[in-house]
């Protein structure tokens, strides 16, 4: 199967943040109750499985939501709740050395190689190890190079080029 890029939201989000956006008619002639959490409303509020499973729940319950990884052999899943307040995570999965950029409440979480460099939060600005600003989550000639090859999936798209900040950092060694 081929791995796509997937996000979880309400309606009324995505609707705001893509307002173009056209659904099909709920009025389908058949006699299924298609309104919000009418299908799987009570599965997702119940802890309950469908089927059972052996589950060590110490770290993740589980249903709780991650965010999953898959790239050049490599794999690795981190709980959404890490990336609680905008957390920036520096990782790595397999030999890749990855930044992540999440946000809890919107379930919204990218990953981007990072190639050593280690980037933090400050207020309202990524900041990396070599003290260049990432001016929020945007900086004018600058963008994070995605870990893997996906179309863009989110309500955010981050525009910050890692590559840029290298040759800035390598500039600044020099």
């Amino acid at each position: 199967l081929k791995t796509r890029p997937v996000v979880i939201t309400t309606w009324a989000d995505w609707k705001a943040r893509h307002p173009d956006t056209k659904i099909l008619a709920l009025e389908t002639g058949h006699q299924r109750d298609y309104s919000s959490g009418a299908a799987y409303g009570p599965y997702f509020a119940s802890p309950a499985l469908m089927f059972p499973t052996n589950v060590d729940q110490s770290k993740l319950k589980q249903k709780d939501f991650v965010f999953a990884l898959r790239s050049s052999g490599a794999e690795k899943a981190w709980p959404l709740k890490l990336f609680e307040g905008g957390a920036v995570v520096n990782d790595r999965a397999g030999m890749l050395e990855l930044v992540l950029i999440g946000d809890a409440a919107t379930r919204t979480v990218r990953a981007y190689r990072s190639e050593g460099l280690i980037l933090r939060r400050k207020r309202d600005s990524i900041r990396s190890s070599t003290a260049l600003r990432a001016g929020g989550l945007r900086r004018r000639r600058s963008w994070l190079q995605p870990a893997a090859r996906c179309p863009p999936a989110g309500p955010r798209r981050l525009l910050v080029r890692l590559e840029r900040l290298l040759r800035g950092r390598r500039r600044a060694r020099d």
